[in-house]
């Protein structure tokens, strides 16, 4: 240990230190500012916001728009830059509805040095901007596979039965339902209840008040029932308006009361019920304005209840579409 402290000390006392040191402070000095003057790049692919809308109004090709910012500087600056330092944007307070018109993107700086070179990869962005419209479309249930033999499926409900949805009118006006997602039966004997998400992947750039809905799929034995199909009608209908029944034929199921009974012969008044109708019903005050109802069904065997008592009618609710007639326009 003490022969190496003296060969420190020797190396001190040296002629050489003093030019040896100097040499090494200019070196690091050196490499400190060839780091600090080194100049490096970085590319980031940024979301573009949308801001100011006003909320009568949505962009209609909202989705997938970015653009590429390419950021050049000292190294020491640009290694502390991430997606987090900049924002891009469209300010769309003065937005017009249009098919499509050219924005200028605008970037947020945040904590960036102005020494820092900022280049995009495009100055404006081409936008397609609709009116905004809310749409209340029925739930279908959507099912698959087979049940079990001499059973069948009977009412298919979702609660709530509609969901709103919001974005482009061009877009809304095309959805006339939305489906759940697959429900399978396979074998079944037994009515199912359970939670379903709702089937909204081709429809992206719509909004949704409801992600799932509650289904009810109604399994029926039909096993010794006799199936009739009969042609419904609107129960007390109102000749101011006009009533378009999604199916106006439902299957009436039949238990016989005696055995070898011939269905031949049977009579039924089956009767889709919309209630009482107004003005109140058409929120649009253009001529064109339909209403839509979901429609309870009702069947009465008008003869030989002594030989059969109606047990299923299905379906059993009918959406019906109801349209004010114009003026002088005949009842069908």
């Amino acid at each position: 240990m003490i022969n190496f402290l003296d060969e420190i000390r020797n190396v001190a006392s040296g002629r050489d230190f003093k030019q040896k040191l100097l040499c090494l402070l200019a070196a690091v000095v050196l490499w400190a500012y060839v780091g600090s003057t080194r100049v490096s790049e970085i590319k980031l692919r940024v979301p573009i916001e949308f801001r100011n809308l006003s909320a009568a109004v949505v962009v209609e090709n909202a989705r997938d728009q970015f653009v590429t910012v390419r950021m050049s500087g000292r190294q020491e600056e640009i290694k502390l830059i991430n997606a987090k330092t900049i924002k891009a944007y469209v300010d769309l307070e003065n937005a017009v509805v249009s098919e499509e018109i050219r924005y200028p993107v605008e970037l947020v700086r945040t904590e960036i040095p102005e020494s820092v070179r900022i280049d995009l990869s495009r100055e404006t962005v081409l936008l397609s901007i609709q009116r905004k419209l809310t749409k209340r479309v029925p739930i279908i249930v959507k099912t698959s596979g087979e049940l079990k033999d001499g059973f069948l499926l009977g009412v298919h409900r979702a609660v709530p039965a509609y969901v709103a949805l919001s974005g482009a009118e061009s877009s809304v006006r095309e959805v006339e339902s939305i489906f759940t997602r697959e429900v399978k039966v396979d074998g079944q004997s037994k009515s199912i209840t359970r939670e379903v998400p709702l089937d909204l992947e081709d429809y992206g750039e719509l909004s949704a008040d409801i992600r799932k809905s509650v289904v009810f799929i109604q399994i029926i034995d039909v096993r010794g029932l006799v199936r009739v199909d009969a042609r419904a009608r609107i129960r007390n209908p109102d000749d101011e308006y006009e009533y378009r029944p999604a199916v106006d034929t439902v299957a009436v199921y039949l238990k016989p009361l005696h055995e070898g009974g011939a269905a031949e012969g049977l009579a039924f008044d089956v009767l889709i019920d919309p209630g009482m109708v107004s003005a109140i019903d058409f929120p649009d005050a253009n001529a064109d304005s339909v209403t839509e109802r979901e429609c309870p069904v009702t069947a009465v065997l008008k003869n030989r209840q002594e030989d059969f008592r109606i047990l299923y009618v299905i379906p059993d609710v009918i959406s019906v579409k109801i349209k004010k007639r114009a003026s002088g326009q005949e009842p069908r």
